[in-house]
């Protein structure tokens, strides 16, 4: 039985062995929007659809942090704002 958070394994039929990153010497704070990680700001108009784009947005910027390209994916493949 092995649980060591953000610097081990998990084991006992869980993921298997994981590879995290070292976060020993991290900086007090990260500029996001600076590093490039981070798409323009969009309206939801009348959607109520807050959900789907912090969702969105949240998936953009771990995608352009592992890949090193920021693309902007649509929030509306989550959520239909027709009111018709």
């Amino acid at each position: 039985q092995e649980a060591y958070g953000l610097c081990g394994s998990v084991q006992e039929g869980g993921l298997g062995e994981i590879d995290f990153l070292d976060t020993t010497n991290l900086p007090d704070s990260v500029n996001w929007v600076a590093m490039g990680a981070v798409t323009p700001v969009q309206s939801e108009g009348f959607c109520a659809g807050c959900w789907a784009y912090a969702a969105v947005g949240a998936i953009e910027g771990a995608m352009a942090i592992k890949t090193g390209r920021l693309t902007q994916f649509s929030a509306q493949q989550l959520i239909d704002c027709d009111r018709e």
